[in-house]
């Protein structure tokens, strides 16, 4: 991990930190004339593993005191070359609370924040203690060659209770990147995470793909959830500034179809529920209603898959495999491939 770090005596530095107040304030607050001061300075600086940390954004937040559950910007600056800021904001609130949140661009360090009163004329000396961030690295890649373009990395994070999950009460923001482009390789990290353990999940934006979690595996739908997802698989851990990889991960092609008609034996078309099976594999299933007896299962994966045909009439209609067979072990395999259609798997299903 390329950590920035600057020289310098932690200890030497706290006992003589003097600051300018000259920064760039943005978004100022209104508050009554009565409870307004202009002479009010916060300043500090940011270390990291023992050092000063420079390029950190910080930013002086309001919350507000109508809602109590939401914060506004005060004024947002960029630490010095020896980890410093200085906030002089042009309005304070009397009784308010702030907060100061910081922000690493270069993701080295875990972000972060710290409580501060303003003084009414006063200076406020606030320095803070950053972690360095832990990363997660890998690869995507997909089985045609193709550059992974399209490629992104979602990230679900659980941190430790004692690290601080998140900022703000209103619309909790996490405190990592929640979502990662990969380079032109298929490589691809993610930075700047807290001691916690991570769920990934690599998706393709066109949806020609399916999702991949991170152990290699494909989304399912979990207990609880509708949608699929990767919650079936365990968390990667990491610790406090640790390193952890993934092996590379293929994106699996979902663009086979297979289209039929479903009928009785003189030929009248049937209304019912297509089941595509994936032979060998009993999780993996497909689910196609008919419209006006013909079914369409797209989104396939190329392989092979056996066809079950339930009609909605099943007073008058048995349950029926393609091709008119009775049972799955006696049904015909249907074999797709990937970007192509394989039509006219009809099943004929037997009055009772």
């Amino acid at each position: 991990m390329n950590i920035r770090l600057r020289a310098g005596r932690l200890v030497a530095l706290l006992a003589t930190l003097s600051l300018a107040g000259g920064v760039v304030a943005a978004g100022s607050v209104t508050a009554p004339p009565a409870e307004a001061a202009t002479t009010t300075i916060v300043k500090g600086a940011i270390a990291a593993a023992g050092e000063w940390q420079p390029g950190v954004k910080v930013r002086l937040m309001l919350r507000d005191p109508d809602s109590g559950d939401s914060y506004a910007t005060i004024a947002t600056t960029t630490t010095t070359t020896r980890g410093a800021f200085s906030f002089r904001p042009a309005t304070v609130v009397k009784d308010g609370r702030y907060e100061l949140w910081y922000d690493d661009p270069d993701l080295d360090l875990v972000a972060g924040w710290r409580i501060v009163e303003p003084v009414m004329g006063s200076t406020v000396t606030r320095n803070m203690t950053a972690r360095v961030g832990s990363e997660i690295t890998g690869r995507v890649g997909y089985a045609n060659g193709a550059q992974p373009t399209h490629a992104r990395v979602l990230v679900d994070g659980q941190v430790a209770e004692a690290d601080g999950p998140t900022r703000g009460t209103a619309d909790p923001e996490p405190v990592w990147p929640t979502e990662v482009a990969v380079g032109s390789d298929g490589r691809f990290t993610v930075k700047g995470l807290p001691r916690g353990k991570y769920r990934l999940t690599f998706t393709d934006t066109t949806h020609n793909f399916f999702d991949i979690c991170h152990d290699g595996s494909r989304e399912k739908v979990s207990e609880g959830d509708a949608n699929p997802s990767c919650l079936h698989v365990p968390r990667l851990e990491v610790g406090i500034a640790q390193s952890a990889s993934v092996p590379r991960r293929t994106f699996v092609d979902r663009s086979a179809q297979i289209i039929g008609r479903v009928t009785n034996a003189q030929g009248a078309l049937v209304e019912g529920i297509a089941m595509i099976h994936r032979v060998g594999d009993p999780t993996e299933y497909a689910r196609a209603y008919t419209t006006k007896g013909v079914w369409r299962a797209i989104d396939l994966p190329a392989g092979s898959w056996q066809v079950e045909v339930s009609p909605d009439d099943q007073a008058r209609y048995r349950d029926r495999w393609f091709q008119d067979a009775a049972t799955q072990s006696t049904a015909q395999t249907v074999t797709t491939t990937a970007g192509q259609k394989t039509t006219n798997r009809n099943v004929v299903v037997p009055r009772r």
